[in-house]
């Protein structure tokens, strides 16, 4: 089961076939979330995909601050979030960035999907309605799919290795109760979500702007709000007041704030060691204009 993973979320808009109606809706959507997740303000990626026929395309937009694409369906949304569908069971990361991105469109429940039930299954093509998506389950799938919970994570079968279904229905109760928990300890600020930036970041918003609250003190963990942040793995950026600084998982800040971008390079190339053919790999994070540069990942690969 070494596939991505895809989370279904429905929806009552009534008009798919209509291609302007549509883009009016996705339009209102991603407004919306802007509104709900405090994403930045940068322009719609629209992405029109010609599937099977010519004229049976469809729409996705992309959310850069969560990572994650959306695709229209004409009842559901089908969201990309670029992860292993195995991660799902692999603690609780990934199961709360989905949740973000859900509690954000209103909805109450997601069905998490492997590849192979997902896009490239039954909704392999963009007419694909939920009932439709239904029947295909229980043709391929053919069994009742289960409720995801805490006890599915990290267990393992007989072999010793990961044992778990390849799609789950998910009604987020334990995220509904953290989103609760979590608000009620910080009645000062809005809170945008459960997924943490680093270790106990909170994205929440006061008065219109973005902050990064710790989770353990319930304040700040900068004092003053951020106009956006990224993630490079446990390596997080954060900007402020036209300048950026990077952090590491904990929050302590590897950086002075400075001009500039910071970006990530990969590097890999063949070395010798001991008569043996390997390869260095380096992931590294470089603000040009600064002159920064830090190895965040490295390691020698056969």
């Amino acid at each position: 089961m070494g596939t991505d993973i895809s989370h279904i979320v429905k929806h009552d808009f009534k008009k798919f076939h209509d291609r302007n109606a549509s883009k009016t809706y996705c339009e209102s959507i991603l407004s919306h979330l802007r509104k709900e997740l405090l994403l930045g303000d940068g322009d719609p990626e629209w992405d029109e995909m010609k599937v099977l026929d010519e004229e049976d395309d469809f729409l996705r937009m992309k959310l850069a601050d969560y990572d994650v694409t959306l695709r229209l369906l004409p009842d559901l949304w089908e969201i990309e979030s670029y992860d292993r569908f195995s991660h799902i069971v692999m603690g609780d990361r990934v199961r709360k960035n989905a949740f973000d991105v859900v509690h954000a469109l209103g909805a109450k429940e997601a069905w998490h999907a492997s590849d192979y039930f997902g896009w490239l299954g039954g909704l392999s093509y963009p007419g694909c309605d939920f009932e439709e998506w239904m029947e295909y389950l229980g043709q391929e799938y053919g069994k009742t799919i289960r409720e995801l919970s805490p006890a599915d994570f990290w267990k393992l079968g007989p072999d010793g290795y990961l044992d778990y279904e390849p799609i789950y229905h998910d009604n987020f109760k334990e995220c509904f109760d953290e989103f609760e928990r979590l608000q009620e300890s910080i009645p000062d600020y809005r809170l945008l979500g459960i997924s943490r930036v680093g270790d106990r970041f909170l994205r929440c918003e006061k008065n219109g702007e973005l902050y990064l609250i710790d989770e353990h003190w319930g304040k700040p963990f900068i004092d003053a709000p951020v106009k956006t942040y990224w993630t490079f793995g446990d390596i997080f950026v954060v900007e402020k007041d036209g300048k950026s600084a990077l952090f590491d998982y904990w929050g302590t800040r590897l950086t002075p704030f400075v001009k500039g971008v910071f970006e990530k390079e990969y590097y890999r190339k063949p070395v010798q060691r001991g008569g043996i053919k390997m390869y260095h790999e380096q992931t590294i994070v470089k603000n040009v204009e600064a002159r920064l540069s830090l190895i965040i990942f490295e390691r020698f690969d056969y």
